[in-house]
């Protein structure tokens, strides 16, 4: 297969090229950077208004501005943006495209913010949206893939709703490497609330068998399981070698983080249904393992 990735630099998008690539499929990189030409991908194309998919049989969408950080009203204008806008450019790259050059499949990066905060709820794909900022941010991204649906010809789309991202040099993995080690981690707020999680070689897993399986399509949520804050911490403690005694109150998260704490604290028992039903065995199952991947 041609697989189109956006957001190739990233952690996801590098992990994914390079498995693609191992896998025997020809990898067009896209990038904002007119000049650039990405040694890592078999092609360079620009990333613009409208994105030159032609010629390729899927897409994988995962540009976006992070998540992290202060959550200021520029902040949230760009996270908001960067994912409704730059899908939109992605779908119309599908509808410029001639009918024998257009890809079948577009795989869209997504988010468990979906679900909002749920406490002990267990959520699925079929459950309903929650409410607040990312759920709202969540629900209009995906309408813009959907959208590819109702073109001629129709587009298999699938929406890889993303848990916290484990894995050596990205992700999660710098900002728990960095806290854990430094021996100052605790628990978050009561550190009750559910931590969906998954190891990257686990979304990249999830986004090829979306490309090269037809019968996958509609929302997939890339999570290997949901674990209480406090005891991801003692687990992530334990793996780093040193102690989490110092719990940070969420009066202190919501200071200095804004509208971003929200999402640290907030609960989510998030499942993947739909990733087990098309036979998707996950390859780093446990979380342990997966921190110890992280620390090493």
């Amino acid at each position: 297969m041609k697989i189109g990735i956006t957001g190739v630099t990233g952690f996801i998008g590098r992990a994914l090229a390079a498995k693609a690539r191992e896998n025997g499929h020809e990898v067009i990189g896209f990038t904002r950077n007119k000049q650039a030409r990405l040694h890592f991908v078999d092609e360079t194309r620009h990333f613009g208004e409208v994105v030159n998919v032609s010629g390729l049989d899927a897409v994988c969408h995962l540009a976006g501005e992070s998540v992290v950080g202060l959550w200021a009203n520029e902040k949230r204008r760009k996270i908001r943006d960067s994912r409704v806008n730059g899908t939109r450019a992605v779908v119309e790259g599908f509808q410029a495209a001639a009918e024998s050059e257009c890809p079948s499949v577009l795989v869209s990066s997504s988010a468990v913010g979906y679900y909002g905060d749920r406490a002990d709820e267990e959520l699925s794909e079929s459950s309903d949206p929650g409410r607040g900022f990312l759920t709202e941010v969540v629900e209009a991204w995906e309408k813009e893939a959907r959208a590819a649906e109702a073109l001629t010809p129709p587009a298999r789309v699938v929406c890889v709703r993303t848990g916290i991202v484990l894995g050596k040099g990205g992700g999660a993995g710098p900002l728990l490497k960095t806290v854990f080690k430094s021996g100052v981690a605790g628990r978050l707020g009561s550190g009750r609330q559910w931590m969906p999680w998954v190891h990257v070689d686990d979304v990249v897993g999830i986004y090829l068998k979306a490309c090269e399986d037809a019968a996958v399509s509609g929302a997939v949520n890339a999570v290997t399981a949901a674990v209480r804050n406090r005891d991801f911490t003692k687990v992530a403690a334990s793996v780093a070698r040193r102690p989490a005694i110092i719990p940070v109150p969420a009066c202190i998260l919501r200071t200095v983080l804004g509208g971003f704490a929200e999402e640290l604290l907030s609960s989510k028992r998030v499942v993947s249904s739909s990733a087990r039903d098309f036979g998707y065995a996950f390859s780093q199952p446990d979380l342990e393992g997966a921190l110890k991947d992280v620390f090493s």
